[in-house]
């Protein structure tokens, strides 16, 4: 039996399966701070069941909690917990706030115990935050699987070896988008942090095959660089949609209409993976689960669309972020004040003319692909730019010469219209009735 969750819950849900184990239970886990979960362990093993826990050491804790959570660890381990620590530093955490001082590779998350199987995006710490799981429950192979998996982090990490392999069986940014591609209707993300810009240009990409792409990323772990929220209106021209919540979000999620992933991958270079050279490829330690069950696969969307509906629009956040200028805008060239109201106004009046702007962008280098598979070429000449342009703007309505003109009257060039709309008549991309000059939509589309 298979059980999916994408809540606050997550962390509660986890209790109650470790209260259920009779036997052993396994904790792969990047932080565990969560006292209701450290509660059920000592429980257990007062009860005579075997706990081991892989984690980070302690100096990757905030020390405002370093000395507590110590604590509930040395508890454990007195108790008889077998503890190992994953001590592979792969340098200094230069924006990840959730690391101090050390950047340790581990990041992964799943438990088992001899009754179920776990994959979570979760970390048990003492927030509530939305986090994804799925319960593989008395399925006897996924059991075995995760057992062998907990074993292969012991062999990598703990015990001598001859040397270090890839902490993976994939490489995460590779996998990721093959499973993405898969999909043929849709693909919903969710993810507490989204800064890699090649992994946007591959949303715009799949994008482009028709596919409703939705993201949830979290609002406190966004980063509102000039880059970021460049790439973020890109993504939104291109009609992919982005929310993020009023409370925390934590879950690493895929659905798409094949597959639902739970994961501990971020949206990030270092938890993607990147190449460091030709034969070097450099990513942090992560676990991935995949489910294809039908039932799950509905459940997924089903609360995924419930939370992305009722959360808030991510070009709300953008307008926020320059209501300031608009203000000094109105005071500074024109000495005058503005209500709080208006700055927001005009701020969401930029950012949805900014969009505007970069999808008139975007249909021009649609419109001259088609047209250049159409002639077979890859270059782009000054004439096939223009006869993109006719046929751009032809696309949205129709137009007579005069109108035509006009609109491209502001390249301030010498154009041959009356040859370009000839070559495009007989080509049977478009028609004319009366005065008036329609696209075809079958020729291109």
């Amino acid at each position: 039996m298979k059980i999916f969750d994408f809540s606050a819950n997550v962390v509660d849900r986890i209790v109650s399966e470790l209260r259920d184990a009779e036997k052993f239970i396994r904790i792969a886990i990047f932080q565990l701070h969560n006292k209701d979960v450290s509660k059920a362990l000592n429980e257990k093993l007062k009860e005579g069941v075997t706990v081991e826990v892989f984690t980070l050491p302690y100096d990757s804790i905030n020390e405002d909690i370093r000395v507590e959570v110590t604590k509930l660890f040395k508890n454990l381990e007195e108790n008889g917990a077998k503890l190992y620590f994953c001590r592979w530093n792969v340098g200094d955490p230069e924006r990840t706030s959730t690391a101090v001082g050390r950047w340790y590779s581990f990041h992964g998350k799943f438990v088992v115990t001899e009754k179920c199987a776990i994959a979570l995006s979760a970390n048990f710490t003492q927030y509530s935050e939305l986090d994804a799981l799925i319960i593989f429950k008395n399925e006897k192979d996924k059991i075995k699987e995760y057992n062998k998996k907990f074993d292969e982090l012991i062999d990598l990490y703990i015990r001598e070896t001859s040397g270090y392999i890839t902490p993976f069986d994939c490489r995460g940014r590779n996998f990721i988008m093959g499973l993405m591609s898969e999909a043929s209707e849709f693909v919903y993300l969710s993810t507490e942090s989204f800064t890699d810009l090649n992994f946007s240009k591959f949303l715009m990409k799949i994008r482009s095959r028709g596919l409703d792409i939705r993201i949830l990323s979290g609002a406190t772990s966004m980063d509102f660089t000039d880059r970021m929220q460049n790439m973020l209106r890109e993504l939104l021209a291109n009609d992919v949609k982005i929310r993020t919540t009023e409370k925390d979000i934590h879950a690493k999620l895929i659905i798409t209409d094949k597959h639902v992933a739970i994961t501990s991958v971020n949206l990030n270079k270092i938890n993607l993976g990147f190449k460091k050279t030709n034969q070097y490829w450099r990513e942090n330690t992560e676990s991935i689960s995949i489910c294809s069950d039908p039932k799950i696969l509905s459940q997924a969307k089903n609360q995924y669309l419930n939370i992305f509906n009722d959360s808030i629009d991510i070009e709300n956040i953008l307008a926020e972020k320059i209501e300031n200028l608009v203000g000094s805008m109105f005071t500074s060239t024109f000495g005058l004040r503005s209500r709080k109201e208006v700055k927001k106004l005009f701020a969401q009046l930029i950012i949805r003319k900014e969009i505007q702007v970069k999808k008139f962008v975007l249909g021009i280098g649609k419109m001259t692909d088609k047209l250049m598979k159409y002639f077979n070429r890859n270059m782009v000449e000054k004439n096939d730019f223009f006869l993109s342009l006719i046929l751009y703007h032809l696309s949205e309505r129709k137009h007579d010469f005069d109108q035509l003109n006009e609109k491209l009257s502001i390249l301030n060039t010498e154009i041959n219209l009356s040859g370009l709309l000839e070559l495009l008549l007989n080509e049977n991309f478009i028609e004319k009735a009366d005065d008036f000059y329609k696209i075809k939509l079958d020729k291109l589309f």
